[in-house]
């Protein structure tokens, strides 16, 4: 066999290598270009054409659960069509950009909702689905293609069914979510008494504005739309300690936070001094770091013998009905700080 030598090679055989090498480089830089520029969410079911550039700039989002998003969507739309449907055949499934929401919750739980038009099939749908490192995190009903509310369907009514109209004893989502409790507000639910009625959500509070807090903690926390719901609000306190607060000593200010078990979690509490005795505590709740608190609660704590007491149970604004044996220039100083 004759030994190859690269040094004695005619001009034809440098241009094959040469050609050969090209060609490879090629195939490489298209390969490549395929690869970095392939759509990030793979044509299963039906495609949502416009979804990659509203989560653009936005925390991740799973590929896995747009891809079950886009078979549930194509189940949906077969279920609700009477002829076949094929999901790629259907080049006009549209995310609506003013529908488009996505919350990024602080312990790791990120949430997408939006309605998806078809214009094709004359169709809406509701549309969520969530992810987090931590699969504990996920609701059951998180990831879900719905029926639309009536106001919401672009089209003629389509009598859509989904799993939800077609199971009977299906428990409603909100199920899983409430009840959520902190010091603001207590959120709790209710059956419906009869068939096809709405579920209620019970928001239990010190004042009328905690409703508009509590619609936006459902919100910020979860996939569920308190417009699905009938609101109804209770101006009773959820929050009332168990114990005397004028006798009930504590050996520093921060023992304000155990005193309300249910909130230690998630409130931070930071106090300071405030006039002669008195030092001002203040609960606060964030919604992410180095922002504002979401929300800002206030305790009055009084240097005693042996420790200190709480003046009056913990509010936004400290009140002298709350607080009446407080002077009210300590109050005032209290509630400007």
């Amino acid at each position: 066999m004759a030994k190859f030598d690269i040094y004695n090679l005619s001009k034809r055989q440098y241009l094959l290598i040469g050609g050969g090498v090209l060609l490879l480089l090629v195939v490489i830089i298209v390969v490549n270009f395929l690869i970095s520029n392939r759509d990030p969410y793979p044509d299963n079911g039906i495609k949502i054409t416009n979804l990659h550039e509203l989560t653009r700039g936005k925390k991740d989002t799973s590929t896995e659960r747009v891809l079950v998003v886009q078979n549930d969507l194509l189940d949906l739309a077969q279920k609700n069509s009477s002829m076949t449907v094929v999901g790629s055949d259907v080049k006009d499934a549209v995310a609506r950009p003013e529908s488009f929401a996505q919350t990024d919750s602080r312990n790791g739980l990120h949430t997408v909702r939006f309605l998806v038009d078809i214009a094709s099939l004359q169709q809406t749908y509701d549309v969520s689905y969530q992810w987090a490192k931590n699969p504990e995190l996920l609701e059951e009903y998180g990831t879900l293609v719905s029926c639309p509310k009536p106001e919401d369907n672009r089209y003629e009514d389509f009598h859509c069914q989904d799993d939800f109209s077609e199971q009977t004893g299906l428990p409603d989502p909100i199920k899983n979510v409430l009840p959520i409790t902190n010091l603001l507000f207590s959120l709790r639910y209710r059956e419906p008494a009869a068939t096809g009625a709405p579920w209620t959500i019970l928001v239990e509070g010190g004042s009328e504005p905690y409703l508009r807090l509590a619609v936006q903690e459902l919100k910020r926390l979860t996939a569920i739309n308190p417009a699905d719901y009938r609101l109804e609000f209770s101006p009773k306190a959820s929050f009332e300690a168990e114990i005397d607060l004028p006798t009930h000593v504590i050996s520093q200010p921060s023992g304000v936070l155990n005193m309300y078990p249910e909130a230690a979690n998630l409130y931070d509490i930071s106090c300071s001094a405030l006039q002669a005795e008195y030092t001002l505590c203040k609960l606060n709740q964030w919604v992410d770091e180095n922002q504002e608190p979401y929300a800002t609660y206030r305790a009055l704590v009084k240097q005693v013998s042996g420790g200190y007491v709480l003046t009056g149970k913990p509010e936004p604004l400290l009140s002298l009905p709350n607080n009446p044996n407080v002077p009210i220039d300590v109050l005032t100083a209290a509630n400007n700080a």
